[in-house]
């Protein structure tokens, strides 16, 4: 049973291997895509897989019984298609912008982490302090608990 009778002969004569070479140049070009715009690509990576599954899918369905199905094949895209939803999540937060014009902050609204300038006790002990964005005026700033080292300032606001 075939769902569409005319899909064999929509890109005329066209050899399989041909098309297989073209599918590569596209699948090639996406991850290029990937590397340049790590925030917008993956999700075009994600609609190809989900093609993909949904080609499986239908497939297998269609088939029936154990012979010539692809479950397997569309279970593994599936977690493909999970792996770069989470790379698009994760560079939401990490990758630049290129789109965006540069922030008016002084640290460009970075996370980054502060351990601050080392000091040195009455014992001669090297330790960190905790850097305070509050305590611009001058003053020796805290010395950081044992347990600390430093904290994090999120867009010019510090966070324990």
């Amino acid at each position: 049973m075939r769902l569409w009778v005319g899909f064999p002969h929509f890109f005329g004569h066209v050899s399989s291997q041909d098309f297989t070479y073209a599918v590569g140049v596209v699948e090639n070009v996406a991850g290029v895509m990937v590397f340049l715009l790590p925030r917008f690509a993956p999700y075009v990576v994600g609609c190809w897989l989900g093609g993909i599954i949904t080609n499986l899918v239908i497939i297998s369905a269609v088939r029936g019984g154990h012979a010539n199905v692809f479950w397997d094949i569309a279970l593994r895209d599936f977690g493909l298609l999970l792996t770069a939803l989470a790379s698009a999540r994760l560079a939401v937060v990490y990758a630049p912008n290129p789109f965006r014009r540069a922030s008016t902050q002084p640290d460009g609204g970075r996370v980054t982490m502060n351990p601050g300038p080392p000091v040195h006790d009455a014992c001669g002990l090297t330790g960190l302090v905790r850097a305070n964005p509050a305590n611009d005026d001058g003053r020796k700033p805290e010395p950081a608990t044992p347990s600390g080292g430093g904290s994090v300032h999120l867009a010019g606001h510090a966070l324990p």
